[in-house]
This record gives structure tokens, C-alpha cells and sequence, in this order.
């Protein structure tokens, strides 16, 4: 089988080179790729912070034989973090869905498709997050 595309390096390149400060009030968050889902919350961050992480990978064969290619679907989460308002992280969550709807239609050469699937808010009081997630599709031949 060919090598399949990293879904987190590839992500993580598109949102910071693309992220766009005047529209989240003049800042830029640190950007983090993990392997595993973050299961722990550090409240004693002052940054916005936006961690990356794969949520699942699937391959699904063609079923018709070697010469077409199977799919792969990297489901990817895109875990925006801050402390400051809720004003601001709906104004980072507006700049990721821009850099992603933007890449819906002309994508990554290491990507085929980009499907935005939706967010989930985990918000508090006092510490406001959004996980955007998405679907990188890749076709590769089998081998």
C-alpha cells in the first residue's frame, strides 16, 4: 500500500499557516498536535490554545480488486481552548471553520476531500472550549 498522508501534521500546517489574527482579536494561538485525546484539562493556561488530535482512523476497501483504490477517512479533532470571553472563542472558532470551508473546495495535494462533521461546546464558567471536528478522505491504491 502507498504511504498514507499524516492527517495531524497536515492540519496543524493548514490552520497556522492560514490563521488570520485580525479576525480573533488580534491573536494567535499556540498550536499542539497530540496522539491521544486530551482526558485532562489544565486550567492554568492563560493562552488560547488549539490542540489537534485524531480521533479515528478508518480504511474501507473497494471491494474490486487490487487496481482501485480503497478510501482511508481520518476523523480529526480540533480542540480550541481559552480563558479570556466567549465572544473570542466563537471568533477562533469562526477562523477555523473559514480556513476549513475554504479547503473544502480546493484541497491539500495529501487529501482528497474535507468534510466538517460539526462542534460540540464543553464550556464552563470560567473556561470556554469547542472540539471541531472533521473528516480528512485520502483514496489509495492497494497493493
Amino acid at each position: 500500500m502507498a504511504a498514507e498522508p499524516d492527517a495531524l501534521a497536515t492540519t496543524k500546517t493548514i490552520i497556522s499557516d492560514n490563521w488570520t489574527s485580525g479576525n480573533t482579536d488580534s491573536v494567535t494561538p499556540n498550536f499542539f498536535v497530540t496522539t491521544e485525546q486530551p482526558l485532562r484539562i489544565d486550567y492554568n493556561f492563560t493562552a488560547t490554545t488549539i490542540l489537534i488530535y485524531l480521533a479515528s482512523h478508518t480504511t474501507e476497501p473497494n471491494g474490486l480488486g487490487p487496481s482501485h483504490p480503497e478510501r482511508t477517512v481520518d476523523r480529526v479533532s480540533v480542540d480550541i481552548r481559552t480563558k479570556k470571553s466567549r465572544s473570542h472563542l466563537r471568533n477562533c472558532y469562526n477562523e477555523v471553520r473559514r480556513i476549513f470551508a475554504s479547503r473544502v473546495n480546493t484541497p491539500d495535494s495529501n487529501f482528497q476531500q474535507w468534510i466538517p462533521i460539526g462542534f460540540q461546546d464543553f464550556s464552563t464558567i470560567e473556561f470556554f472550549r469547542y472540539v471541531y471536528d472533521l473528516n480528512l478522505r485520502n483514496w489509495v491504491l492497494a497493493r
